[in-house]
């Protein structure tokens, strides 16, 4: 969405790999179109999806995925008539959270519950 590129993807849950998918649609030479398919309606490209998901869900390891964007498609902030203080707010806690290091006793909590300390970052 148009919007989410203003704001520079500060609000938007998996930015970064949002960003690369945007990228990667417009290095392309060809249009791309996206449709809307109703889930859980027998739509053979949905029942696909739906498979491989699964899939990729039972995998034990997981493959990694390039995220890269060319730096003349790299986004690196919303623009300024965009900017309001809580979105300001938002992509300095985004900044702060990246160099925190979980708490050693709710890491230890987390790994006896079978949570992941990076799931849930402190």
């Amino acid at each position: 969405r148009e919007k989410h590129e203003n704001q520079g993807y500060i609000t938007q849950q998996n930015a970064s790999l949002t960003k690369a998918i945007v990228a990667a649609m417009r290095e392309r030479r060809a249009g791309t179109f996206m449709r809307w398919v109703k889930g859980h309606n027998s739509h053979p490209g949905n029942e696909k999806a739906d498979e491989l998901s699964g899939l990729g869900a039972l995998k034990q390891v997981h493959g990694m995925i390039d995220l890269s964007v060319s730096t003349k498609l790299k986004l690196t902030g919303c623009k300024l008539t965009w900017l309001t203080q809580k979105l300001a707010y938002s992509a300095i806690r985004q900044r702060k959270q990246l160099t925190l290091t979980p708490r050693r006793r709710t890491a230890a909590n987390l790994s006896r519950s079978h949570l992941s300390p990076t799931m849930y970052p402190s």
